[in-house]
């Protein structure tokens, strides 16, 4: 394996692990000459925070000379129509990480964000009640997008604002956005 296949996979199996994921083996393992196959079901805290339980998959493991020299997994397409179902409203905005929260760097003209008052350089502090200090790296916007027409409250500070504001948004297709 090349070291920048290595990094990758290593950074791949961290965030696995940061994110508290979990699998185990649904059905019966079959072979198929060099290919395992096999279904697995996929826990771990982001599908939580989207509001799933799981998500299922198929993999195709290929094994020559006693190891493993590849695999695919392919998500159930059900599963995936409801990971886009649950994930698909915005509320137009672009952000950047700062130190304190996530840094507001484009606000869509037309947006939800918009109509509440957000404006570039408006720091986001927390999501829900939830501070940016207790997620992990992307949990911010994971918890910003959700299904389209449901609510998010930001908690946004500005400078020369003394004390942070909430602002309730309602989340909308990204195609109804104008950047």
């Amino acid at each position: 394996m090349r070291s920048d296949g290595k990094v990758q996979l290593e950074a791949a199996i961290r965030q696995l692990v940061t994110w508290n994921h979990r699998y185990s083996i649904i059905g019966s393992i079959k072979t198929d000459g060099d290919k395992v196959l096999l279904t697995i079901k996929e826990t771990g805290d982001e599908y939580r925070i989207m509001g799933l339980e799981y998500m299922t998959a198929d993999l195709a493991v290929r094994v020559a000379d006693g190891k493993i020299k590849s695999w695919t997994t392919t998500v159930k397409q059900e599963d995936w129509e409801r990971v886009i179902e649950v994930t698909a409203g915005r509320v137009g905005i672009k952000l950047e990480p700062v130190e304190q929260g996530m840094r507001v760097k484009e606000v869509a003209s037309n947006s939800p964000a918009s109509g509440a008052g957000i404006k570039p350089g408006d720091i986001i502090i927390a999501v829900n009640g939830i501070p940016y200090s207790q997620m992990r790296e992307g949990e911010m916007q994971l918890r910003i997008q959700g299904p389209v027409g449901s609510r998010v409250k930001l908690t946004v500070t500005r400078e020369g604002a003394s004390t942070p504001t909430d602002v309730e948004v309602v989340r909308v297709s990204p195609e109804q956005l104008r950047w």
